[in-house]
């Protein structure tokens, strides 16, 4: 399983929150825990969505939490006002109800997903995690072309359907996430029988495909699944099956380095979807991003570094930023977040996942990189990262297994 991410540390910054709650009990008591916690935080609480609107017109918030099921206006309702009046607000949704599919048909315009009971400490973990995104997507101008209106794909009905099943161990409904879309079906078949999972003959049927790659995989690939049907660039800038091809590859590969650890399957999840940020700016800022293949293609520099060079910041950055928004776990987030940088010595964080992310990358691309002294956001290999994690003979091992995986392309 994908671990939980533990709370941050504790946020400096201010914040400007709006909590929308017909129960009066309930919505006291989670103001006053995070008004405790995070004293320089403005928080605002309205029992009437009529009175949270008004509330959005008169003030700028970073996020709007509001209960699904109110009498008058329901949470859905309000939350598709605050999505069409202020489009880069965090809009994030919870619901008591016990009615799985009342809750998703509800849930459209929300960014997260959370369920009632729900404690100060999962609001607070929940608050600090959207706040720190900002820290992903420093630069103003790309910031406001993630953020602008319906920019930002909500997460799908079906991934959240597919996470309750997982957190209820409930195998039989997580396959009938997949049997209901023919795509993801077709994904998963593919997947499980293919050289990547070590097959040598397919699965029989949907479930005994599901069983070997593992629910945490299919969960990847219904999250990788949402990003290129709600992503997919008009343009041929970009290649969605390429983009998804090497993600297959990235992951497993990632998962090879992580093989003997407990994070080998985060290690697929992050390869896996490593490259959504592509996704994102080239739909949703197709003139800049090509201007930025135009000037790799031109300078003989990588796509990561020609974005930075054009936009100061990479697609790395832009696909965290899209998946924290989304509420995936911290570590996925800052893994991919900083998959150009395996010696951020400012950043200690799961520090061998985020160098087999790095080698994976290259490695998916071109299972010879050569090695060079600060290599940065280049397609090749920094030497200096290598000798200090001492995994120079590892790294032959792992460019093996590349040239092995992409001979098997095909298959992947």
């Amino acid at each position: 399983m994908i671990p939980r991410a533990a709370v941050l540390g504790r946020v400096t910054e201010t914040a400007s929150l709006l909590i929308v709650d017909d129960d009066r009990l309930v919505l006291r008591s989670l103001a006053r825990a995070l008004r405790r916690a995070r004293p320089q935080w403005r928080i605002d609480v309205h029992e009437r969505p009529a009175d949270a609107l008004s509330a959005l017109e008169q003030n700028a918030y970073d996020i709007v939490i509001s209960d699904l099921d109110m009498p008058e206006i329901d949470g859905a309702e309000l939350l598709n006002e605050v999505q069409r009046r202020r489009p880069s607000v965090v809009r994030i949704a919870f619901t008591g109800s016990q009615d799985a599919k009342h809750a998703l048909r509800l849930v459209g315009p929300a960014h997260q997903y959370l369920r009632k009971p729900l404690s100060p400490a999962e609001l607070l973990e929940t608050m600090e995690r959207a706040i720190g995104l900002r820290s992903h997507l420093h630069n103003p101008l790309v910031a406001r072309i993630v953020s602008r209106k319906n920019a930002l794909p909500m997460i799908s009905s079906n991934y959240v359907r597919l996470v309750d099943a997982i957190e209820r161990e409930d195998i039989e409904e997580a396959v009938s996430c997949a049997r209901g879309d023919a795509a993801l079906a077709a994904r998963v078949m593919q997947l499980a029988s293919s050289a990547l999972f070590g097959r040598m003959h397919a699965p029989r049927d949907l479930r005994s495909a599901v069983m070997v790659i593992g629910v945490n995989t299919l969960r990847a690939l219904v999250l990788e699944q949402a990003v290129v049907t709600r992503l997919a660039p008009s343009t041929s800038t970009i290649s969605v099956d390429e983009i998804q091809s090497r993600g297959m590859v990235t992951g497993v590969i990632a998962r090879e380095a992580m093989r003997v650890s407990d994070l080998r399957d985060v290690a697929f999840i992050v390869g896996l979807l490593h490259g959504v940020g592509h996704l994102v700016l080239a739909a949703r800022a197709p003139k800049l991003y090509r201007r930025a293949v135009q000037v790799a293609e031109t300078r003989g520099i990588s796509l990561p570094e020609a974005l930075l060079s054009t936009l100061d910041v990479t697609e790395a950055e832009v696909g965290a930023y899209l998946l924290g928004l989304w509420g995936l776990p911290q570590v996925v987030v800052d893994v991919i977040a900083r998959q150009h940088q395996p010696q951020d010595q400012g950043h200690q964080g799961h520090p061998d996942l985020r160098l087999a992310l790095y080698l994976a990358t290259r490695l998916a691309q071109n299972p010879a990189a050569p090695l060079r002294k600060n290599a940065g956001a280049s397609l090749d290999i920094d030497e200096d990262a290598i000798e200090r994690a001492g995994m120079s003979r590892e790294l032959r091992r792992l460019r093996t297994r590349a040239e092995r995986l992409l001979g098997h392309s095909d298959a992947a």
